[in-house]
């Protein structure tokens, strides 16, 4: 159970994952970050020094971690795992056996865990998200979240840090994060007061309308997810993998029998790997190239195989 001392407002989920990851690490130390994975993580790591180590997700094994490679990456300068589930942009829910390897890999080594769970309650039918922070007595966790996803509402700029230590691992930890809250003006006061009304409303009415939003967003988006599943790359060499949440889709080019697939982008072949971002919008990382695509309303993840 939390308490009121274990939540910690901040400016987004972004900002809460700038706090998280600066309250936990120092410069020369390291973090190991999924590959692929939301670009912003190495971004806020590499801002302070942090040195960036990675772990796979297997597209064969539904984008689960792996985590042998995991737990090669650590040594006595890392302070931080972090995981992101429901995945960003992968698009797959861990399943508790899965959450339970990565959390006997962060035991193993004495490692926290940063968990970016913002996508939490916009699952698809039939995959149960798991906050990993449920899973252990042993592992301290930040899990980081937001209302910007669930509830479509990305500029109001309200995201939380809850802080799971069973054993007092963060003692220290606490304090520097509650002095970095004190560094910037913090989450939008107007929003924070309406905060209970959005997350606990009261009456039957008021939680039955919140549901039924949530509700029929996840549907509406299943839906386009699913369709584009069933007609998109047929015959040319892409492999589409399921979806099971918000609409992000995993693509796999066969470099070798397909032809061109996205008309507007340039792919090198010499690249393993491609992401594209919301919106047609184009960034770096790591030497990749991300492609854009005109009007593009969710996100795609290539892996080509050459």
């Amino acid at each position: 159970m939390l308490a009121p001392q274990d939540v910690i407002l901040a400016s987004g989920c972004s900002g809460a994952l700038e706090i998280a990851i600066k309250g936990l690490l120092s410069a020369g130390d390291n973090i190991i970050l999924p590959r692929p994975g939301f670009s912003l993580y190495e971004t806020l790591a590499k801002a302070y020094g942090v040195e960036c180590r990675f772990y796979s997700l297997k597209p064969e094994n539904s984008w689960e971690a792996d985590c042998e490679e995991m737990s090669a990456q650590i040594d006595d300068r890392t302070k931080a795992i972090l995981i992101n589930n429901p995945s960003n942009p992968c698009g797959c829910v861990y399943s508790k056996e899965h959450l339970q390897s990565i959390l006997a890999v962060a035991e193993k080594h004495q490692v926290p865990i940063i968990a970016d769970e913002i996508y939490g309650n916009i699952t698809f039918e039939g995959h149960q998200f798991h906050p990993v922070a449920s899973l252990t007595t042993e592992v301290p966790v930040l899990s980081v979240g937001g209302i910007a996803k669930e509830f479509l509402v990305p500029g109001w700029r309200v995201g939380w840090i809850l802080i799971h230590d069973r054993n007092g691992a963060f003692t220290e930890v606490r304090k520097g994060l509650m002095k970095l809250t004190q560094l910037i003006i913090g989450a939008n006061t107007l929003v924070q007061s309406a905060m209970p009304a959005i997350l606990t409303p009261e009456g039957a009415s008021q939680k039955e309308e919140v549901e039924q939003n949530t509700r029929s967003m996840v549907a509406h988006l299943e839906v386009r997810t699913r369709k584009a599943q069933r007609t998109e790359g047929r015959g040319r060499g892409v492999s589409i993998y399921a979806c099971e949440y918000r609409l992000h889709r995993s693509v796999q080019w066969n470099m070798r029998t397909g032809t061109r697939v996205l008309s507007d982008s340039t792919v090198e072949s010499n690249h393993n790997m491609i992401m594209i971002g919301f919106d047609g919008h184009s960034c770096m990382m790591e030497h990749r190239p991300l492609c854009s695509l005109p009007r593009l309303s969710f996100s795609i993840t290539l892996t080509l195989i050459t």
